[in-house]
């Protein structure tokens, strides 16, 4: 006779998986910010949508974003990732949908991205977001969080981002009341030139030791980016460009973590509408 896994069981693989997720930096589809160390809360635009979502406050083109992932080059891990970004007069909304596993585990996202700008120099954003991570023939755990961010510029040089991921600490399954860590990001972007910014970051999980994160992106022309980063819970270093090429933005990033290796990541954004 079969001995179905536990409820408790399941939801500590819940937990497992999601901390490691948010541990390793690849909580967040986003090839841009993988390169530039992890750090997310000061970027913009596209990036956005799976980062600091006051980032998306500002835009103006709708658009498609699609993005894959390869978490330590284990076929297993892969992310496959789409969003969908719609500006109207009310503030900028996003849609995203993301999926890791294979035959036997399944993490499924779905969120619902809100951006508006308060002021010339103020942002904030907000994501609902749906999770189900299922373990084959033992059912799932699934859970509603939901994030916000804050984006404001300090001078012509100098911006901050803040973002909170889960701030009540817990969600609920099937009437269930379960813990769940809360994730808190700060960060600044300087940019001392017209081509070249630098970010830093400091993440707080409540379960785990505070990550320090950095990275440098460089515009060698109008069209190619080259970035760079580091971080230092765990540690790891990253290196990535970025490619314009009229109405498409394309992000190529590779990670390497101390223990697990080598992680990659691309990312494809179409502008439907390029109003720049």
């Amino acid at each position: 006779m079969r001995i179905k896994l536990p409820c408790t069981l399941l939801y500590i693989a819940f937990i497992g998986f999601l901390s490691v997720d948010a541990q390793t930096n690849y909580m967040n589809s986003n090839a841009r910010s993988n390169a530039l160390g992890g750090a997310f809360t000061t970027l913009v635009g596209y990036a956005a949508v799976n980062g600091n979502q006051a980032g998306i406050a500002k835009e103006i083109n709708p658009s498609v974003i699609v993005y894959n992932e390869k978490s330590f080059w284990i076929s297993e891990l892969n992310t496959v990732a789409v969003g969908f970004i719609l500006p109207t007069k009310s503030g900028v909304f996003a849609l995203s949908t993301s999926y890791k596993g294979f035959s036997t585990y399944a993490n499924q996202n779905l969120g619902l991205v809100y951006g508006r700008s308060l002021s010339k120099n103020l942002s904030v954003g907000l994501k609902m977001n749906y999770q189900s991570i299922g373990i084959k023939e033992y059912g799932a755990v699934n859970s509603f969080q939901f994030q916000m961010g804050m984006q404001s510029k300090l001078s012509d040089e100098l911006s901050i981002g803040i973002h909170i991921y889960n701030p009540v600490g817990f969600f609920v399954n099937q009437n269930e009341v379960l813990n769940q860590p809360v994730i808190f990001n700060i960060g600044l972007a300087y940019k001392p030139s017209k081509g070249l910014s630098l970010v830093s970051e400091i993440e707080k999980n409540i379960d785990f030791k505070t990550n320090v994160k950095g990275g440098i992106e460089y515009l060698i022309n109008k069209k190619l980016f080259i970035r760079g980063g580091i971080a230092t819970a765990p540690i790891s270093s990253s290196i990535g460009f970025g490619l314009i090429l009229n109405r498409f933005k394309f992000d190529f990033a590779t990670q390497i973590h101390t223990v697990l290796g080598i992680t990659t990541s691309v990312q494809l954004n179409y502008l439907i509408n390029n109003k720049y």
